[in-house]
């Protein structure tokens, strides 16, 4: 009679434990709203790749880049930017929670680069969404 007894006791443990290893573990994140920013920039001015910037972006920013037909169209006129290689910082100015599925935050981005062998300083703010669990750029916003 003890035998079933230790039996089932040995199968609640090892499905306890199982349950316990399970439940913990944590939920894999993306890269951050710095980081996918960061990203952004660099290729649009250092890696100079249209495709790489366009994957970044969310739906409603990729038709605007778009527009400008160009990678170098886009930053001169969109950005009103024009570098040879830039070096990039961020700061986070906003977050902004809609709701457990809509968040923005707001960033400020330092552009550090040398063009026709000067070196110009820019700052420019821009929105970033999340969606569905990872970070993209939803458009400039005006300083």
């Amino acid at each position: 009679m003890m035998i079933p007894l230790v039996r089932y006791m040995g199968l609640l443990l090892i499905l306890s434990m199982l349950y316990l290893t399970t439940s913990c573990t944590e939920e894999v994140s993306g890269p951050s709203e710095a980081d996918i920013t960061i990203a952004f920039f660099d290729a649009i001015y250092n890696q100079k790749d249209l495709n790489a910037a366009l994957s970044l972006s969310s739906v409603s920013f990729k038709k605007e880049i778009i527009k400008y037909k160009t990678l170098n169209n886009f930053s001169r006129r969109g950005l009103n930017l024009s570098f040879d290689s830039v070096t990039i910082n961020t700061q986070r100015l906003a977050t902004t929670v809609i709701d457990s599925a809509n968040i923005q935050v707001s960033m400020t981005v330092l552009l550090t680069g040398k063009r026709n062998e000067r070196i110009y300083k820019e700052v420019r703010q821009i929105q970033l969404i999340k969606k569905d669990n990872s970070w993209l750029v939803n458009q400039l916003l005006k300083i």
